[in-house]
């Protein structure tokens, strides 16, 4: 699993740990949770892109879905669940479901927002948010 994706053993592990092992979008436990990058690796995989803040944990069948239907690609991105590759994933915030809406940092930290906070931050940085 952590060869496939980029993010390292004691990555997944943190993120684990930060996310009581479960989906940032359900909030549920399941057997199929993998690590997902919230910003693209890109062409190549850049090494760059492996960090906690870029990782959050996913059902599969869930990122399957982003990755195929438009609209939920367009939903993880009003979550902050996906955002640019060019973005630095430490300022966007993410709409987590076990932690509310959140700015994630690479040490595993967890810092907690409004909903008009980071509403505010998604806003200042080009990100459709519905009110």
């Amino acid at each position: 699993m952590t060869a496939r994706t980029g993010f390292t053993a004691e990555q997944v592990n943190a993120m684990r740990a930060r996310d009581d092992n479960r989906c940032a979008w359900t909030g549920l436990e399941s057997d199929r949770l993998i690590p997902q990058h919230r910003a693209n690796r890109g062409a190549g995989g850049s090494r760059l892109a492996n960090r906690l803040s870029n990782g959050v944990l996913l059902d599969s069948l869930i990122n399957g879905a982003i990755e195929a239907d438009a609209d939920m690609q367009a939903e993880a991105v009003r979550r902050g669940v996906k955002v640019s590759r060019y973005a630095d994933p430490t300022r966007v915030p993410v709409e987590h479901a076990v932690h509310g809406w959140v700015l994630l940092g690479d040490a595993g930290e967890v810092s907690a927002l409004t909903v008009s906070e980071a509403h505010e931050i998604m806003h200042d940085l080009g990100i459709g948010v519905a009110a």
